[in-house]
């Protein structure tokens, strides 16, 4: 995970790019500034910027969805 990270952080060095995933591997690999969640409710999907103090939790909601298998995180 460090090494695809590490090579989408180069490439955004002159783009921009964007990931999608639910792994909080993946995620905690990225400063919280450039951390965008998505969410979906009523058939509308929001982005917004977590607040650092939410952060914690939502990792942990990510990685408990991951063990579990039914993923359904809110912010």
């Amino acid at each position: 995970m460090t090494l695809v990270s590490e090579m989408l952080k180069r490439l955004a060095r002159t783009r921009q790019v964007f990931i999608a995933t639910r792994s909080p591997y993946m995620v905690d690999c990225f400063d919280l500034d450039n951390i965008v969640v998505a969410e979906a409710s009523d058939g509308a999907t929001t982005l917004r910027n977590l607040p650092r103090a939410q952060y914690q939790q939502w990792l942990d909601d990510a990685w408990l969805c991951q063990i579990s298998g039914s993923c359904r995180i809110s912010g």
